[in-house]
């Protein structure tokens, strides 16, 4: 496959198996590979994956060795080269991610594998390394991850639209070794296109060929790569039982009940210790809830600082009770009167359904706007019966408190 993802148990072989795999190559001439660790200390000499390194390829035909903060494995004969980098950047600094496309740049390859690849925090990071894998010895380009399970990643994400994840958050038995078929669409796993043949993904993903591709002799499915995911576990790592004598596996089962359930039994969902932040999963199920049937239009919105270094202000539109809409507004509060009254309009919301934030700039809307404005020290709403009759269900103390009873109910 183009790309794969090794992971499961811990201690299972993952990164040996990666290098294996790094040998397919090793005879062709002008063949190269990258193995990346985020951390240089992670791969430099005397390191346990240098020493790994020196198993696996330093002892294959005559490799000769150049040990230094980027380990350098070369097979002259066929001018071959496996090179171990680092790539510790900080995407989020607009410098730093300049220097890790300029870096990575110059280390393309038809073989590139990632040890520890939740370590590579952003999806943008691995699609740009992804696209140098290539190199001009005929060998067809695939890269290789592992990694044990982190909830919170874009790997777990992945593997989730991928249909590899089951609602235990577990790997699907069935799924091991299954190869599909992607097209990165967007910016983030929810945008790749996923199907059992290239032919699917083609369809699905409405894939054209400019002029240019078609005279080079390609093909709509040749911009669909494959995928392929692996798992193992701990006992099947038969040399490294051996040599400890099942200590590894015992280890593992020894390391309290929450790392226990990710580096023992592979489970990629949430733990209680862990820091459970909004994943676009969640937000796609929020999509899905089942519609009560109300067809009037309804928004709310959160109001930010009011400039353009502040988040994003949000604004949410439903249907009823389904939530249908979500559109963000960066900007001055100048402009933000007129963007409210678009969105309103685009989606046939009336102002009177419109609820906003109306503290801090918030507050200023409600000169400009007819929308009801919502402080959270604002004294409770008066309810009503199906009559129209006033009534009095709970005894709330401010506004704040009254909707999070209501959002407790539902």
């Amino acid at each position: 496959s183009n790309l794969i993802f090794v992971c499961g148990q811990a201690t299972s072989g993952k990164t040996f198996g990666m290098m294996l795999k790094g040998l397919n190559g090793v005879g062709r001439e002008r063949y190269t590979g990258r193995l990346i660790n985020v951390r240089l200390n992670d791969s430099k000499k005397g390191t346990s994956m240098f020493r790994d390194g020196m198993t696996v390829w330093g002892n294959f035909a005559n490799c000769e060795v150049s040990s230094s903060d980027s380990p350098t494995f070369a097979w002259s004969q066929w001018n071959n080269a496996i090179q171990m980098i680092h790539a510790n950047f900080n995407p989020d600094n607009p410098q730093e991610w300049d220097a890790f496309q300029e870096y990575i740049k110059k280390q393309q390859s038809s073989y590139i594998a990632i040890d520890e690849a939740t370590a590579i925090e952003r999806f943008k990071m691995f699609a740009y390394i992804f696209s140098r894998n290539r190199d001009d010895s005929g060998v067809i380009p695939s890269m290789v991850l592992s990694f044990n399970p982190k909830h919170e990643h874009w790997t777990t994400e992945w593997l989730v639209y991928g249909g590899y994840i089951g609602d235990d958050w577990k790997i699907r038995p069935e799924m091991d070794g299954v190869t599909r078929y992607f097209y990165i669409q967007g910016d983030s796993p929810d945008k790749v296109v996923w199907g059992n043949t290239k032919a699917e993904v083609v369809a699905s993903a409405r894939i054209h060929l400019n002029q240019d591709d078609i005279a080079a002799g390609m093909s709509e499915e040749d911009m669909v790569k494959s995928f392929t995911l692996f798992t193992g576990n701990a006992s099947g790592n038969r040399k490294l039982v051996a040599a400890t004598k099942g200590q590894s596996v015992a280890n593992l089962h020894n390391v309290g009940a929450k790392q226990r359930a990710v580096l023992a039994e592979a489970y990629f969902g949430p733990i209680e210790s862990e820091e459970v932040a909004v994943t676009k999963r969640m937000i796609n199920d929020m999509f899905e809830s089942a519609w009560d049937g109300d067809e009037n239009m309804y928004a709310v919105m959160d109001v930010s600082g009011g400039d353009l270094e502040s988040d994003d202000c949000p604004m949410c539109i439903f249907k009823g009770n389904m939530w249908v809409g979500l559109k963000t507004y960066r900007g001055t509060p100048k402009d933000l009167v007129d963007w409210i009254g678009a969105r309103l309009q685009e989606y046939n919301v009336p102002i009177t359904n419109f609820a906003f934030d109306a503290t801090g700039i918030g507050y200023f809307l409600k000169s400009f706007t007819n929308g009801n404005g919502f402080a959270a020290n604002r004294r409770p709403l008066q309810e009503y019966d199906e009559y129209g009759n006033q009534v009095t269900l709970e005894q709330c103390f401010n506004l704040r408190s009254q909707f999070l009873n209501k959002m407790k109910v539902m």
